[in-house]
């Protein structure tokens, strides 16, 4: 399984979902710190669930970043861009 793959196993796991969207932005960092030719290891993750609902925009990135602890730190993510959103903040998805 890939690092996106387990991105997204472990997201689905431990978040209600409504959406997962992963892309993996490796490719755009070349030349940048944490670059390493054939290694994914810059995302970005845009999540709608309803386990955000009433929570602030750094309580959602906690629960993000500790739901990936283990892929942070063993460098498996060198980057993470995050849009976290419960469903009734955005209207069409």
């Amino acid at each position: 399984m890939n690092t996106k793959e387990i991105i997204n196993k472990l997201l689905v796991e431990n978040l209600r979902c409504e959406v997962i969207e992963i892309s993996d932005e490796t490719e755009s960092h070349i030349g940048h710190s944490g670059y390493i030719p054939g290694v994914s290891s810059h995302f970005s993750v845009k999540v709608i669930s309803y386990t955000f609902e009433n929570k602030s925009k750094i309580e959602r990135h906690k629960m993000i970043y500790g739901i990936l602890k283990e892929l942070l730190t063993n460098n498996s993510i060198h980057a993470l861009k995050l849009q976290l959103y419960s469903p009734t903040e955005v209207t069409d998805y």
